[in-house]
């Protein structure tokens, strides 16, 4: 196959010229301010912060208005409450808390498995009831005051330990120092003095039941709760011998109950319950309406 030339060989030869490479582009050198967009660098999208001032930024929190302020108070009343919500129990409700003089008095005895027994009664015993508590239970010392928390959650009587020179009355619960005789009197006084005689038990139980009864007479009673010990048997029948009331939890629901079998053989027993019934039956008794 021929094929014919296209080139016209009359015609001047031409030269190819390639055409010069494009100049390098420099970037242009970063400016030293980066609050203005630089008009070579479409893609800087840098800014700059205004400068706030104290009138900017408006009063400061101190400057708060009086209501939203906290004072001193309202944060110890604050943490109170949290304390309380802490306990599960809300704080004890006075009111109807008398400071003697005192028209009846009960003793709460108790040993080995009576602190429960003692919080349950407790928590069911109505504040208004007309009586004074006094708590005298087997204990080392260094367990009365965390004792004494426990019941303070429990019930809204106010609950504490006594002391000389110390007043109490109705609705309240007093609770009888491990190595010290207390003494309470019918206008709500309270004496606290050394013990004249040992005992192997602390608080003896025995001595306070005595106590009681020879200032009390009749308007005294006692309820005996768990416990391994003959204390309280003695005081018991010394009380019962003054006109005074003996009442004694449940055998079947203590943890040991050498004090209660003791005081049943004595004959002296008026009212057998657990915790619950004991507290129900003096509220029904001695509760106010």
């Amino acid at each position: 196959m021929t094929y014919e030339s296209v080139l016209d060989e009359s015609r001047p030869a031409q030269k190819i010229v390639q055409p010069a490479p494009p100049a390098a582009v420099v970037p242009p050198a970063p400016s030293p301010k980066t609050s203005a967009v630089s008009a070579d660098d479409p893609f800087d999208f840098s800014f700059d912060l205004p400068e706030l001032t104290a009138d900017d930024l408006g009063p400061p929190l101190a400057a708060a208005s009086a209501p939203d302020a906290m004072t001193a108070d309202d944060d110890v009343d604050e943490f109170a409450f949290m304390r309380e919500f802490e306990m599960g129990a809300a704080a004890p409700d006075t009111a109807t808390a008398s400071d003697g003089p005192i028209e009846r008095v009960w003793v709460l005895g108790a040993s080995i498995g009576g602190p429960d027994a003692v919080r349950e009664f407790l928590a069911a015993v109505p504040l208004s009831v007309g009586a004074t508590f006094v708590l005298a239970q087997h204990m080392g010392a260094d367990f009365v005051d965390l004792m004494v928390t426990q019941l303070q959650k429990a019930t809204p009587m106010p609950v504490g330990i006594a002391t000389a020179g110390s007043r109490v009355g109705h609705g309240q619960v007093l609770v009888v120092p491990i190595a010290e005789r207390m003494l309470l009197d019918p206008s709500g006084d309270v004496r606290v003095v050394a013990l004249d005689e040992v005992s192997s038990y602390s608080p003896s139980i025995d001595r306070v039941l005595i106590d009681i009864a020879d200032r009390f007479g009749a308007a005294a009673g006692a309820i005996i709760f768990s416990g391994m010990a003959h204390d309280a048997i003695e005081g018991a029948k010394h009380m019962a011998a003054k006109g005074g009331q003996i009442w004694v939890q449940d055998p079947s629901t203590c943890v040991v109950s050498s004090m209660i079998d003791g005081a049943m053989e004595a004959g002296i027993v008026g009212f057998i319950g657990t915790p619950v019934a004991l507290a129900a039956e003096f509220a029904r008794r001695y509760g106010k309406a």
